[in-house]
């Protein structure tokens, strides 16, 4: 998945977030990522094409297209350094058509 198609599935629905997530940064004396750490980002939205299904659905995505992304974000920081993360959500005044071509030019 692309950082331009995730905008795209960000914007179908106000729900839609990605997630990133962390357990147990300092889970063994005291070291970073030491022992049973475990963290990832993950894209959760609504299936648009199937509006009587209203479950969310999840895909991990790769961490690196955060950053590309980011400026078009709003984060919402929860938990702590053994379990914890941050919610990212569309900013409500992205122009969605000149984010994806402002990001396909970068490319």
């Amino acid at each position: 998945m692309t950082p331009q198609s995730i905008l795209r599935v960000l914007s179908q629905h106000p729900d839609n977030n990605i997630t990133e997530f962390h357990r147990a940064l300092n889970s063994v004396g005291g070291k970073l990522l030491g022992g049973g750490a475990y963290g990832g980002v993950t894209l959760n939205y609504h299936e648009p094409y199937y509006t009587w299904r209203n479950f969310l659905e999840s895909t991990h995505i790769q961490y690196n297209h955060i950053g590309r992304i980011r400026a078009y974000l709003d984060a919402e920081p929860w938990g702590n350094v053994n379990l914890g993360g941050t919610i990212y959500r569309l900013k409500p005044d992205v122009d969605i058509d000149a984010a994806i071509s402002a990001l396909s030019m970068a490319a």
